[in-house]
């Protein structure tokens, strides 16, 4: 499945009605970086062993039909401070930085 090719609510319903897991959606999202990443360089942390944890405890628990980022896997900008998880903003003076707490 080409899921660059399709839009949020259709990768959404798709999650609902189990024609998609979000397990295969986050391999999928992680081999898109991986093909890709060399050339653009837009991810400095890619945290592939929690993002598939985290997917197979939403495929576990069910998507959430009333939120459409139910399953969906993301990226954030590195300049949001995320609890336990290297925070640079892409400066090496914050480099291997781990804040002890989220941004809010």
């Amino acid at each position: 499945m080409d899921f660059l090719q399709t839009d949020l609510t259709d990768l959404h319903a798709k999650l609902v009605n189990k024609e998609l897991s979000a397990v295969d959606l986050t391999k999928a999202t992680l081999e898109n970086i991986d093909a890709t990443d060399s050339k653009y360089e837009a991810f400095i942390t890619v945290m592939r062993d929690e993002a598939l944890a985290k997917a197979e405890a939403v495929d576990a628990a069910g998507i959430d039909s009333n939120n459409v980022l139910s399953g969906i896997p993301y990226g954030i900008k590195d300049n949001m401070v995320t609890n336990g998880v290297e925070t640079t903003a892409a400066s090496r003076i914050l480099e291997e930085f781990k804040p002890i707490y989220d941004a809010t």
